[in-house]
């Protein structure tokens, strides 16, 4: 695992729009009309960043650009920093026609957020034959991802893959590796899924900085207790967000450890780590296992008939995992302040 390369920064510096400027860089954000994305898409499009929008509703995502640009002022947010394309990610020839969008008006990419996300709810599955909140949260997400590497690799700015995680990893199933559409369990009405796509998340994000180490950093990120409208597929989580919503975050804030991951020059010098509160955090023991992390990656390609080689992976894995361990920081703060499933 890379060091922080010498690199000091004051806690709070990447909020410095002027300082950590994005003038002319390509960034992808899936779910960008609502939430954490939106905040995200708003802050990086105000430090000069064009932002491609993958969301599914056209018509939304204009109305929120229109109340940004209202919000910021139209000299910020000129027309040029938001671009909207369609994508469905409950829909795989939807990620493909976005993805082929994308490469042709794109050759280089500096930034992809893998943002979207569905949290419980009655188990769905989708046309492509997957349960939903696997196909959406990752197995969507994952395919994206190879589709678009090679123009993320044509960026000579150290680009940066995003997978939005959450703390709800630690509550994934010890065995669901074994029952990824969860048809055999399908717990607490899709939260227990939904706490394993975030644990892929994780992995996912392990497997590609081993990968493409000193060629793409990537990064998971848990937003924190977030106001947003997550909740709104699960009575459950319903019940749960009221229990925390007077010391939840607002949206803006739930955007920091997201905009910090994009622009922070120490979080550039990391790769593979799991981020809470703009800072490297350790996830639970499982999000360490490599053995399940590539076989979740090859069983990914298995699903979608892809070839994405994991040859020379494993020597490489193993190396950085041992000395990644000692990076990581104690985060005693976060069972009091992040009760979240975010």
């Amino acid at each position: 695992m890379p060091s922080d390369g010498g690199v000091k920064e004051k806690r709070n510096a990447y909020l410095n729009r002027e300082a950590y400027s994005l003038r002319g860089r390509i960034i992808i954000i899936t779910g960008a009309s609502a939430g954490v994305g939106k905040e995200a898409a708003r802050d990086l499009a105000l430090r000069g960043a064009t932002i491609v929008m993958g969301n599914r509703n056209l018509e939304k995502s204009y109305r929120v650009i229109q109340a940004l640009r209202e919000e910021e002022g139209r000299e910020m947010l000129p027309d040029d920093r938001f671009v909207v394309k369609r994508l469905d990610l409950s829909d795989l020839d939807s990620v493909r026609e976005f993805a082929e969008e994308v490469k042709k008006d794109y050759p280089v990419i500096d930034v992809l957020i893998n943002n979207a996300g569905k949290m419980a709810g009655k188990r769905m599955v989708t046309k492509d034959g997957y349960e939903s909140q696997f196909q959406i949260n990752h197995l969507g997400h994952f395919l994206l991802t190879f589709l678009l590497i090679e123009n993320i690799l044509e960026s000579e700015n150290k680009p940066r893959i995003i997978n939005v995680s959450s703390k709800a990893h630690k509550h994934a199933s010890d065995n669901f590796i074994n029952d990824l559409q969860s048809e055999k369990r399908y717990g607490w009405k899709g939260i227990v899924t939904y706490s394993n796509t975030k644990l892929m998340n994780i992995w996912f994000t392990k497997v590609m900085a081993r990968k493409y180490e000193g060629r793409i950093t990537s990064y998971a990120v848990h937003p924190g207790c977030v106001k947003t409208d997550l909740k709104q597929n699960s009575l459950t989580c319903k019940l749960i967000y009221c229990g925390t919503w007077c010391c939840s975050k607002s949206v803006r804030k739930g955007a920091y450890t997201t905009i910090y991951c994009t622009v922070s020059a120490k979080a550039g010098q990391q790769t593979g780590l799991y981020y809470s509160g703009s800072k490297v955090t350790k996830p639970m023991f499982m999000a360490e296992d490599e053995e399940l992390a590539q076989r979740l990656w090859i069983e990914s390609c298995r699903m979608l008939n892809i070839n994405w080689d994991l040859t020379n992976l494993k020597e490489n894995f193993i190396r950085n995992s041992e000395n990644s361990s000692k990076k990581y920081v104690s985060t005693a703060n976060d069972s009091k302040q992040e009760q979240s499933y975010d």
